[in-house]
């Protein structure tokens, strides 16, 4: 079984997504659980109806999406390679001459925000 890792959208430390054959499932290495993403389940199904995300599938969409997963093999797999968290953000160093070209950038969007917003833009767009 081929997988690959990406971080949650949840963001949480003890979860991460598992990608295998494209397919996407929400692994929680805290509670040893595995549910695919995305499920499309029947309108009256439990999941559906019951607000609570402890709800059990009852219309089979969660077991079909997950067959051929060995739940076990993913989630030992997911505690060792598995990304966690929230996505690190990438911080780009700029030289000094840049950081300046990007401030005067801003002020000068900034400047044309507040001509608009004090309805100069108006006045020369509706001439």
């Amino acid at each position: 079984m081929k997988v690959t890792y990406d971080y949650p959208i949840s963001r949480v430390s003890n979860e991460t997504t598992a990608i295998i054959d494209s397919r996407e499932f929400c692994v929680c290495t805290q509670y040893d659980s595995v549910l695919p993403c995305g499920v499309n389940h029947d309108d009256d199904c439990e999941r559906m109806t019951n607000i609570s995300i402890c709800a059990e599938c009852t219309c089979g969409a969660t077991e079909k999406a997950m067959e051929n997963i060995n739940k076990e093999e993913l989630l030992n797999d997911a505690k060792i390679n598995g990304k966690f968290g929230a996505k690190p953000i990438e911080i780009k160093l700029v030289s000094k001459d840049e950081q300046n070209r990007i401030d005067k950038e801003i002020e000068e969007h900034e400047k044309f925000k507040m001509f608009v917003e004090d309805g100069y833009g108006d006045a020369i767009c509706n001439k």
